[in-house]
């Protein structure tokens, strides 16, 4: 029986590569300084960028509480509530599963929340591994925080340890799978756990992701893309998912569909790595079907199974 709980349950610390505490005195001092003297300028950008990012990654307007409560239901669900480094509470669920030493954090693309991915949990479930999934700051009913980079990147690394500190995993242990959006924010936050834990073999699978969010909408927006990619520089939008990527110790699976439709093949992950792969990566050409969010076939299914399996059999 699923078990709804209201309030924060875990806090996670910062990471250290974030943390505000380790600025040297003198950097926070000229950065007080200028803050002071460029506030509009700063007030402003900070206000027209999260702007941006949230329509980049808008939250699900309807309201999913019943989905959510027979998701919990069906498959034994815990519902948490985790709250970052920098103050964002994150809504989310915990399944547990035959084998509590290992866990897959998933995360999904736009406008889709953890109310509404049954058939995900279906193709999850049988690895027998415990489950997690949240929705990032502004979607759902994750509170806003600050919609930037960090922020995001702050969100999968408070989930990855949220099962490290609460579950006693191995973070070795943990695998994040990430969809479209979902493939950028894990990768964001689980470059923070690898630099976190420089010891351990941090893996991920990425599932039609792109390699740089100013790229992409460079290569998205066409004519007039240099000018949007310049625009995103000076408010700070964007996203270095292949840097993050390239960070990771473990394995590493990225899917890729010629014909996505969304994401352009110059501006994505399975391209920038193929261009220039650090490390050992294992790169699969979907079937060449017009559709960005369309579900697994049989054999990409095998495919991302038999991938899963890799990445826990160490």
């Amino acid at each position: 029986m699923a078990t709804i709980q209201s309030s924060p349950i875990f806090q996670a610390a910062w990471p250290k590569a974030l943390d505000p505490a380790f600025k040297n005195i003198l950097v926070k001092i000229a950065q007080f300084i200028l803050k002071i003297v460029l506030f509009p300028f700063i007030f402003v950008r900070r206000l027209l960028r999260n702007y941006v990012f949230h329509i980049i990654i808008p939250g699900q307007p309807v309201d999913c509480t019943w989905e959510g409560k027979s998701l919990l239901q069906k498959y034994g669900g815990q519902s948490i509530q985790l709250k970052t480094p920098d103050g964002a509470t994150l809504d989310g669920a915990f399944f547990p599963g035959k084998n509590p030493k290992k866990a897959i954090l998933y995360a999904t693309g736009n406008c889709h929340q953890w109310e509404l991915l049954d058939d995900k949990l279906q193709e999850l479930k049988p690895h027998d591994t415990s489950i997690l999934i949240i929705n990032p700051r502004g979607v759902g009913k994750s509170s806003k925080g600050t919609e930037s980079e960090e922020g995001y990147a702050l969100d999968y690394y408070t989930a990855s340890e949220y099962l490290i500190k609460q579950h006693n995993l191995d973070p070795e242990n943990i695998l994040s799978i990430g969809f479209s959006m979902g493939g950028a924010t894990t990768a964001l936050g689980a470059a923070l756990i690898q630099e976190k834990y420089p010891d351990k073999k941090i893996s991920a699978i990425n599932i039609c992701s792109f390699s740089s969010l100013q790229l992409t909408i460079q290569k998205v927006l066409g004519k007039w893309g240099t000018l949007a990619k310049f625009g995103s520089m000076l408010l700070g939008v964007d996203m270095h998912v292949k840097e993050a990527w390239d960070k990771l110790k473990g394995e590493r699976c990225v899917f890729f569909n010629p014909e996505d439709g969304t994401i352009p093949t110059s501006a994505s992950l399975f391209q920038a790595v193929k261009d220039n792969s650090k490390g050992r990566c294992y790169l699969y050409e979907m079937l060449h079907i017009p559709d960005h969010s369309r579900p697994f076939f049989k054999d990409e299914l095998e495919i991302l199974n038999a991938q899963i399996q890799k990445s826990f059999s160490k």
